[in-house]
């Protein structure tokens, strides 16, 4: 992560396209190969930053931490500064070293620079309020993925599944998906196999006691996942996950 927070500030500097998130949009993910490979291998690090950090670290430790949490800054994508954002609170509402009066002030600075972020991004001026000019709010913050849901996957479904496909699914263009990671996993399972996917995977990935920090965690996951999509399509993102594991193991481990 520190070798690819490096390019990123490289490519932001020299805007080297071959590093950059987006083609017509500002963002630059070093070697990712996708913006969401990126979004998520940023966010599990983030939570990973806040079990690394809970005890005493080195500054050598603080330092690295701090420079790729500034290199997440120039990605460019909403899910790494929506997931930043609430980890960010969460970190600071359940810390045991900060007095009541302490959190307050900082939640409340969160809370301000966030909303202040987000009305001059969504309402003042770029790409963001464009989109909110043109097709509304709701598809400015989800990247148009409602309208895809809408105009496209279910319109699909309508003139092609059968009850069976209800049940399982059954998808022969994927460029139908919603994008919406969530509806996307009925889409491609079905009512049944989706129900049986999500059965396998938690049963497999909660391997361990889970405390109210790693569901706390998994929450913020789960709605960048909800918004953002393309989460379980991905191999890379599935490497992701075991670490995401190891990590929420490792940090119950260091609390007994």
């Amino acid at each position: 992560m520190l070798f690819n927070a490096v390019l990123i500030f490289v490519g932001f500097a020299f805007d080297i396209n071959f590093l950059s998130t987006y083609i017509y949009r500002f963002g630059y993910n070093g070697l990712f190969v996708t913006s969401a490979a990126s979004s998520y291998a940023y966010i599990i690090f983030f939570i990973y930053a806040y079990y690394k950090h809970k005890n005493i670290s080195s500054w050598t430790e603080i330092i690295i931490t701090i420079v790729i949490l500034c290199s997440s800054l120039l990605v460019g994508t909403k899910a790494i500064y929506l997931s930043l954002f609430l980890i960010f609170t969460l970190a600071f509402a359940i810390s045991n070293k900060l007095s009541i009066q302490v959190k307050y002030i900082f939640i409340s600075l969160l809370l301000v620079t966030a909303t202040s972020l987000f009305y001059y991004y969504f309402y003042l001026t770029g790409d963001f309020n464009l989109i909110r000019e043109e097709k509304g709010l709701l598809s400015s913050i989800l990247s148009f993925r409602n309208d895809l849901l809408i105009e496209v996957t279910l319109p699909y479904i309508k003139e092609n599944w059968s009850i069976l496909n209800y049940l399982f699914g059954g998808v022969s263009d994927f460029n139908t998906r919603s994008q919406l990671g969530f509806i996307d996993v009925f889409y491609f399972w079905g009512i049944i196999g989706g129900i049986f996917y999500f059965y396998v995977f938690t049963k497999f990935f909660f391997s361990f006691q889970i405390k109210l920090e790693n569901a706390l965690f998994v929450g913020i996951l789960s709605l960048i996942v909800l918004l953002a999509g393309n989460f379980f399509e991905s191999a890379s993102i599935a490497i992701f996950i075991l670490i995401l594991q190891q990590i929420f193991l490792k940090g119950n481990l260091k609390q007994k």
